[in-house]
């Protein structure tokens, strides 16, 4: 026997540094996964109501709880977004009120626990894009793993926020795994009016191209199909919601446009328990501002088609602060014409299925904010004037033909 472990030993010695490094991760890993496996046997609950979604007319906090918390573990509070709910301002807050945080038993992921490449408030993104299957990153995962395990150890609960959870779906599952053999982990998601979140959707993925691109109007049409409506987008506040409940038994919606504003609506959630932070923002009394607020793109949409009719220079793309000056001459000129031609919007069959769809959401996630700002009446009327505004574009290819519109272009120099 003692000869065996002698030649096992030597066996090793053989092998290069590089294949003993791999062969310990995947030790590591296994004990992980069964780790987790022990401690998460318990089936959750599928979602209720007819369409899915649980309805609560209580709070604009929306979630359901264990019927008995794990009180072994230390809770995470996993903030995931989704995109365009947000998520910026609540991550901003988290570095702000990190002392109040810590007084209501939360520590917060600091840039020094996990270094990387974001800013301090966008920490958690390094992990998030860490663990996505297509860029594992194996070094930011251990410095996680010792910050996690170290506040296991002196049973702190942690808070953490990334938009980078929920996108894609799939990263639900690398959450549950590096999670919950830790701690007791609860989901927040952040619900926004479906037809105001796809617009600034469309903006995020639009705002700094230089090439010709769709309207908002166009852009829809391209994705609503029989088989896959727009309704269905993956992305939004409802369908991430639904697909993380499937997996967490503890799960909460803040909602966007809480009458108090995020900030406030966020950390003075009963379920998220942050009194400290609450009572600080309160004695404040700052008003949530928004700083990416809804805008069009159509302006710039018509300076790129210029520029590819060669009516117009490419420098006046070199740098954002030049676009943005020069969109908004175009603009100015085009709010002198008064014989501008007709619009292009949104066929008015998508357009009746997202209203449709944006009340049926309201009235599971925001019920009494629904009513008490209107209900279905006042919510259709601010639709219309968001379809008259967003999904209604401009007819490039028949201004660029008229005379007036041509010196226009030829009168800028890029030096506006």
């Amino acid at each position: 026997m003692k000869q065996g472990n002698r030649q096992q030993r030597g066996f090793y010695k053989l092998l290069p540094p590089s294949v003993l490094l791999l062969l310990f991760l995947l030790y590591c890993f296994i004990l992980t996964r069964l780790h987790y496996g022990l401690n998460n046997c318990d089936t959750n609950q599928s979602l209720v109501s007819n369409n899915g979604f649980r309805k609560n007319n209580e709070s604009s906090a929306l979630g359901r709880n264990k019927d008995k918390v794990d009180s072994q573990k230390p809770i995470a509070m996993v903030h995931v977004g989704p995109h365009k709910t947000g998520s910026t301002m609540i991550q901003s807050e988290m570095v702000r009120l990190s002392k109040e945080l810590e007084l209501d038993g939360y520590t917060i992921l600091q840039k020094t626990d996990l270094p990387g490449g974001h800013k301090p408030s966008k920490t958690a993104a390094t992990l998030a894009f860490a663990i996505k299957r297509e860029r594992e990153d194996v070094n930011i995962i251990f410095d996680f793993l010792k910050f996690m395990r170290k506040n296991k150890s002196l049973n702190k609960n942690i808070m953490i926020s990334s938009e980078e959870f929920s996108r894609p779906l799939e990263q639900i599952e690398n959450v549950e795994w590096l999670f919950e053999p830790y701690f007791d982990v609860h989901i927040v998601v952040v619900y926004r009016n479906f037809y105001q979140w796809l617009s600034s959707l469309y903006f995020e993925w639009h705002k700094e191209l230089k090439d010709e691109f769709d309207s908002y109007g166009a852009w829809i049409a391209k994705q609503h199909t029989i088989t896959s409506p727009i309704s269905m987008h993956p992305m939004q506040p409802a369908i991430v919601f639904r697909e993380f409940n499937k997996k967490f038994a503890n799960i909460t919606m803040i909602n966007f446009h809480g009458k108090d504003g995020l900030v406030p609506e966020y950390f003075c959630s009963k379920e998220i328990g942050t009194k400290h932070a609450c009572d600080y923002i309160q004695k404040e009394q700052k008003p949530t501002v928004f700083k990416n607020k809804g805008h069009t793109l159509e302006f710039r949409r018509l300076l790129n088609y210029a520029i590819s009719k060669d009516l117009a220079s490419k420098s006046l793309q070199v740098n954002d602060y030049t676009m943005k000056k020069t969109t908004k001459k175009i603009q100015d000129f085009y709010e002198q014409q008064s014989d501008r031609p007709p619009l292009k919007c949104l066929d008015r069959s998508i357009a009746d299925h997202i209203l449709k769809h944006s009340i049926e959401q309201e009235l599971v996630f925001a019920p009494d904010d629904f009513r008490n700002r209107g209900g279905e009446t006042q919510f259709k009327e601010d639709f219309e004037k968001h379809y008259q505004s967003k999904m209604c574009a401009l007819d490039l290819a028949t201004i660029v033909k008229e005379e007036k519109w041509i010196s226009f272009f030829n009168s800028l120099d890029g030096k506006t």
